[in-house]
């Protein structure tokens, strides 16, 4: 199958016309350009750079978030879905004195001022979102790998979170 270079803005256009999750840059095209023929039925293509992340990665909800928190929120909610009886590992993330993690707003709150702890969204886990954008995807790097991510994955998501 032959590929096809995009610029950035190119592609993110394409991922956020996305109306099925796990649909192909092909079908999304196809579909937008009302080019006949589809995909064999039940057959996803195997895409350069494919990885566990892939489909996050390219869902509009992704490319709706507009801050680097609302990202992070959103790939840890993701991420929960998949490794939910494993997440709890990310209890033990903190800093010196900070916990980045906690079952309640309270347990993070207390190991700091200016903290903001939200909510991840669809899990029992709070997370402390009050870090700077590069930390934010160092932690990120250090939960996925401790989660079972591969590389691939991990570069993936560090490079979107830079993108935003």
């Amino acid at each position: 199958m032959p590929s096809v270079d995009l610029d950035e803005d190119v592609y993110a256009y394409i991922a956020k016309q996305t109306s099925v999750i796990g649909e192909s840059a092909s079908d999304i095209l196809r579909r937008l350009l009302s080019v006949p023929g589809e995909s064999p039925v039940g057959q996803k293509q195997s895409q350069p750079g494919g990885h566990e992340l892939t489909e996050v990665l390219a869902h509009p909800i992704f490319h709706s978030k507009s801050t680097a928190v609302n990202r992070t929120l959103f790939l840890l909610s993701e991420i929960y879905k998949a490794k939910g009886k494993e997440f709890e590992k990310v209890l033990s993330f903190g800093g010196r004195d900070r916990r980045y993690f906690g079952k309640s707003r309270e347990e993070i709150s207390k190991t700091g001022r200016s903290t903001y702890p939200q909510r991840i969204p669809g899990t029992p886990y709070w997370f402390m979102t009050n870090s700077p954008t590069p930390a934010k995807i160092a932690l990120l790097d250090d939960v996925m790998r401790a989660l079972g991510y591969s590389s691939v994955a991990i570069d993936a998501v560090k490079k979107a979170m830079k993108n935003s």
